[in-house]
């Protein structure tokens, strides 16, 4: 039978997809208008250190348009250039050197993936130490922006898309939206002991169909309520499953506030859908490539050149070289970045093949940055990520330590997002110490924007 939580949920779900789309109808409070950026989108890779992407021709391209030359090992040198390197776009790039993901403290990495994206999106790993399927109550970054009026959207490869719409129908249909499947009939005194019977008997066979339905679509991992897939992996997405959408990379359907609401989680989609999207794009939208494109199966060598085809493809650049093709601006994050989009390109996590550096690649792009290297080789446009470790006291340590202040990371890129809203911040009671101290991750470098 269908347990009665999920016919409540519906209902619920109902109510506020109903609420929804009136706020989304809604002007924007003054409050929350945009600060430098009016859209932002971040893209992010698989499994490597900085050392082990930075010469992928289009990787290292990006990093010279920040107005740094590099070695033949991809370093950066000293010596900046007298006048930044720009693409013919006229966008600005900002390389972060000193980018981590110790959402735990002290310098260790957080691994394995799924941690990563759920610090970047909750401000803690929330005790995850794993990529098995969790179902988290806690208070995220899609509620915040929901709360401000603020739009949002992720698009990841290879996800089946909701199915709310044919759920949601069949639920009314069959008249199951206000009666739960333990009750009985109710019989209406003012019908027919036969019409009765007739309409018992229908309520019957519908219900029966309906718990077929739910059990089908509990099967392939779909979630009956909202009717979104919650689901490790897609094995119907074509290939080997293992190739493609993997949950552990999609953050914000572990989270029980958008999987079990239609209203929320229909905003996770299959990344086939930006082609439509990409002039009329959501405030806040996240990419997640599958395990192929954002570089995670394979030799190293054959992740790296995954990668950079992909990030090439997307950029509109020759993968050989780096250098824009033609007809470039016709690229998908060319055609973000055109319209006041801000562009995060970065990593869940460094190396897993055993190198030793622990820096990933992350780079900010768009008409409103100033080109740089944030700090530079010679120390200098620094951003400072976290106060003193003298002064992190009023809150207990994460499990591997205090914040060193020159060692940003993605709860830094998420106060970044809530500063340039303004948003409420996210619930103290479900997040870290690492959170709590976080600065945007633009403090202390007001020469990043135009």
């Amino acid at each position: 039978m269908i347990p009665r939580k999920y016919l409540s949920s519906f209902i619920l779900s109902v109510s506020a997809l109903s609420a929804f789309h009136a706020a989304d109808a809604a002007p924007l409070p003054s409050v929350h208008q945009p600060g430098h950026f009016s859209k932002i989108m971040v893209v992010i890779f698989e499994n490597m250190s900085y050392a082990e992407i930075r010469n992928e021709p289009t990787f290292k391209k990006l990093v010279e348009y920040s107005g740094h030359t590099l070695d033949q090992n991809g370093r950066l040198l000293r010596m900046m250039t007298a006048r930044p390197a720009m693409d013919s776009s006229g966008n600005g790039y900002a390389f972060f050197s000193s980018y981590y993901n110790n959402h735990t403290g002290g310098t260790e990495p957080a691994r394995p993936s799924q941690p990563n994206y759920i610090a970047m999106t909750s401000g803690s790993i929330q005790g995850i130490k794993d990529n098995d399927m969790h179902d988290l109550d806690v208070d995220n970054l899609a509620i915040e922006l929901n709360d401000a009026g603020i739009s949002w959207k992720i698009y990841a490869e290879d996800l089946p898309d909701p199915k709310a719409a044919m759920l949601s129908d069949t639920l009314r249909t069959h008249g199951m939206m206000n009666v739960s499947p333990r009750q009985p009939f109710v019989r209406d005194p003012d019908k027919s002991e036969e019409e009765n019977d007739l309409a018992e008997q229908k309520y019957l066979d519908e219900y029966r169909k309906l718990n077929h339905l739910y059990q089908e679509e509990n099967k392939t991992g779909f979630n009956f309520a909202s009717g979104c897939f919650t689901g490790a992996s897609n094995v119907d997405g074509g290939g080997a499953h293992d190739n493609g959408y993997m949950r552990k990379h999609e953050p914000f359907i572990s989270y029980q506030n958008i999987q079990k609401n239609f209203a929320n989680c229909k905003n996770i989609q299959n990344a086939a859908h930006l082609a439509a999207d990409i002039n009329n794009m959501a405030d806040v939208n996240f990419y997640i490539p599958n395990q192929i494109n954002d570089g995670h199966n394979g030799t190293l060598a054959e992740r790296t050149m995954r990668a950079n085809a992909f990030l090439s493809r997307m950029m509109g650049t020759d993968p050989k070289t780096g250098e824009p093709l033609p007809n470039a601006a016709n690229a998908p994050f060319q055609k973000f970045m055109a319209q006041d989009g801000l562009l995060v390109i970065t990593f869940d996590e460094p190396s897993v093949t055993g190198n030793p550096d622990k820096t990933i690649y992350t780079l900010l792009a768009g008409s409103m940055i100033n080109s740089g290297a944030y700090p530079n080789k010679d120390g200098k446009n620094a951003p400072v990520c976290y106060p003193a470790i003298n002064k992190q006291n009023n809150y207990s340590p994460d499990e591997n330590g205090k914040y060193d202040p020159a060692h940003c990371n993605h709860y830094n890129l998420l106060k970044l997002i809530e500063n340039n809203w303004r948003l409420r911040g996210l619930d103290a009671k479900s997040t870290s110490t690492g959170y709590k101290y976080a600065l945007p991750l633009d403090n202390d470098i007001s020469s990043l924007w135009k």
